[in-house]
């Protein structure tokens, strides 16, 4: 069996690597250190942090890295907004707004949160559908009344396919805008 090390020894082992990497391939692993920071104060945003703890993060970085590691959580948040995730969806946005400073790209989110608003209300309306569907199926069958209360539309075995027909025009869109936000990066 191989011989356990320790977390220091394994530390000088990289750092004696270090010097022997070219410049390209350590300009490279600045680039991903960039990345992997800006993704993981997205992430710590998405999962709960809030918009100052986020900020005061983006703050501490030295300037030379900072707006790698803005556009980084940017993209990664970008990424995040989808219909399945509303309140995911609106945190994402309203963090993008406040990191963002691209005149374009503020244009493209207000586009999108527009988008987002329509997929909503088509949504509900496709649910109250649904919900009326449901209660007429029950009503044929003479169940009304405190009988019922309200229509868990999930249960409905056509409620998959038309979630994702009612999201396809949307979807295209949503695309669209996100890319039109990454590209003012």
């Amino acid at each position: 069996m191989g011989e356990m090390k320790s977390a220091r020894d394994i530390a000088m082992e990289k750092a004696g690597r270090l010097d022997k990497l070219t410049p390209e391939e350590l300009q490279k692993r600045k680039q991903e250190d960039i990345e992997l920071h800006g993704h993981g104060l997205a992430t710590k945003y998405i999962d709960g942090a809030s918009i100052k703890e986020l900020e005061d993060n983006l703050l501490r970085l030295e300037a030379e890295g900072k707006k790698g590691v803005v556009n980084a959580a940017i993209s990664k948040l970008v990424e995040s907004i989808t219909f399945q995730e509303e309140n995911t969806t609106e945190r994402c946005i309203k963090a993008i707004v406040h990191l963002i400073h691209e005149e374009e790209a503020k244009a493209a989110m207000d586009q999108l949160k527009e988008l987002l608003s329509q997929y909503v209300s088509a949504k509900s309306k496709k649910l109250q559908e649904i919900d009326a569907s449901g209660r007429n199926m029950l009503h044929q069958r003479r169940i009304s009344g405190s009988a019922i209360g309200s229509f868990n539309w999930k249960l409905n075995p056509e409620w998959k396919s038309i979630m994702e027909e009612l999201e396809l025009p949307y979807q295209n869109n949503l695309d669209v805008l996100k890319q039109q936000v990454l590209r003012h990066l």
